[in-house]
């Protein structure tokens, strides 16, 4: 890996420009300077132009150019396009990379961005991104020179390309050069957040704690590292912040890499949790800390966990032998075949959609193995009351509850198993039995039903049923009727009809 990457970050910094302006410069007129760039070190005391004719001065293309921790003078040659000749339309140079700058144009001076110096306490950090604004008489239609004075002392981290992109295009805001397709960005990013916020209420609740917490970190790692990749499309800060935002997009890849991980081995590894997790972890560590250039470091920072886990999956689908399995190995390939193909250009909207993807993948399958789950729990507690229920039956049967009933001065004691169903009746309820007459109980249907034993059912908001007695149970449209062994119809409310089809199903 570090073989192939000698060659790739030679090109990473041209490609990344190519890709950052693909759009812009199919809409704009963009002029790329026509040759390698001719480029002399600062020399103490001499502050004017240099001929680029000293023996210290040698030619390098652009992605070679290190103006860190020293000063340099680079000289490129632009031929622009016809349509810079009018007048309507302004021009710029535009400097995008870790570097203060002073810009000349033709031998005239532009402007500065910072304040370039040989000595660091002398120079004054630019801005990241900048453009200088080109008079329209500077223009010409044959070769124009442009000299640049650069240096870059305030950085603590040494860029392999710290020149992003030079060149003359109409004169706009440089964030411009970003924003092209900022809303293809917004739509990944606002999934996240808004998948950051649903788990963060999810994992309050006591159900599947751990993997929405870990969902939440996903969603949350996820959404801040494309927030830093974006910081430089809508604020300009000073190049040393630059420094600041890798570090941050680095650190949180590797965060949601390893989240992942975790993720996988929690739920498909559990005995091993700690040997994956430590050392995919270890591994990916390693890789980024000695594999050079920061976008390699986040693409392998979340690269190497996904392919642990894709082993990982795979590994376990071939000791289980479910097939379902096979979903989750191949959605992780997919994953991370697509970060080897566009390894050097990882950093688009493209991978964000691509987290988006499985993330939601893993939600979904999370989603279906829960109401599988909850559907099993569910089927298990019928079970349990369909049992508990007829064993309440027997006891009934066995040992009949009473309940007392006052009636013309006299008490009487009911046995529950005499009565077949409980009508409301104003203040009182009616108790009707299979052989004797109705029977009034002084109280309301609600003061009877803690009475009655569980073979009683309230089937309606005026009738409690004993099920001992019930043939059949008829239904249409969501509400329906029971039959009883006194050929007796009983009114069901569409509310309670589900609960009396669980209760007496055989």
């Amino acid at each position: 890996m570090l073989t192939l990457m000698k060659p790739l970050r030679k090109i990473t910094a041209l490609v990344l420009a190519l890709l950052l302006l693909i759009s812009t410069a199919a809409a704009q007129s963009i002029a790329w300077p026509e040759e390698q760039a001719l480029v002399c070190p600062v020399v103490t005391g001499i502050s004017s132009l240099p001929d680029f004719m000293a023996p210290a001065c040698r030619q390098m293309p652009l992605t070679q150019i290190d103006p860190q921790n020293t000063a340099l003078w680079v000289k490129l040659r632009f031929l622009l396009p016809p349509e810079t000749q009018r007048p309507d339309r302004p021009y710029g140079l535009y400097v995008l990379g870790k570097t203060s700058s002073q810009a000349y144009f033709n031998g005239q001076y532009l402007g500065q961005n910072g304040t370039p110096h040989l000595r660091k306490d002398q120079e004054f950090p630019g801005k990241m991104d900048t453009v200088f604004y080109i008079p329209p008489a500077l223009l010409t239609s044959v070769e124009n020179d442009v000299v640049l004075k650069l240096s870059s002392h305030h950085g603590f981290i040494h860029l392999q390309s710290p020149l992003h992109f030079i060149g003359v295009a109409p004169y706009a805001d440089p964030q411009a050069f970003f924003t092209q397709d900022l809303w293809l960005s917004l739509v990944p990013l606002g999934a996240l957040i808004l998948g950051a916020l649903y788990f963060a209420v999810t994992s309050l609740t006591a159900d599947r704690r751990p993997d929405n917490l870990l969902f939440f970190l996903m969603c949350s790692l996820a959404a801040a590292q494309l927030g830093a990749e974006l910081a430089r499309s809508l604020f300009r800060y000073s190049y040393p912040l630059h420094d600041l935002r890798l570090l941050l997009i680095v650190s949180l890849a590797l965060g949601f890499g390893l989240c992942l991980l975790w993720y996988v081995a929690r739920r498909f590894a559990r005995r091993q949790m700690l040997t994956w997790i430590s050392g995919g972890g270890l591994v990916t560590l390693m890789a980024v800390i000695l594999t050079p250039g920061f976008d390699a470091k986040t693409t392998l920072a979340f690269l190497i966990p996904s392919l642990c886990a894709t082993v990982l999956l795979a590994l376990v689908t071939i000791q289980r032998r479910e097939r379902r399995l096979w979903r989750y190995v191949a959605a992780f390939a997919v994953f991370s075949g697509t970060t080897l193909l566009t390894f050097t250009y990882f950093h688009d909207s493209i991978y964000y959609y691509i987290i988006t993807g499985i993330l939601c993948f893993l939600f979904a399958q999370q989603a279906l193995e829960f109401g599988r789950e909850r559907a099993r729990r569910k089927a298990e507690e019928l079970q349990v009351a369909r049992l508990q229920f007829k064993l309440d039956q027997n006891d009934q049967a066995r040992k009949p509850q009473t309940i007392t009933i006052a009636q013309a001065g006299k008490i009487t004691l009911v046995p529950t198993n005499s009565i077949t169903h409980c009508q409301a009746a104003g203040d009182y309820v009616e108790l009707y039995f299979v052989e004797k007459h109705p029977q009034l109980f002084s109280g309301s249907l609600k003061d009877l039903e803690t009475q009655l034993p569980s073979t009683f059912l309230r089937v309606h908001r005026s009738f409690i049923v004993n099920t001992d007695f019930i043939t059949a149970l008829h239904s249409s449209g969501g509400t329906g009727y029971l039959k009883l062994t006194t050929d007796t119809d009983v009114p069901v409310s569409r509310r309670i009809m589900p609960s009396v089809r669980s209760v007496i199903a055989p």
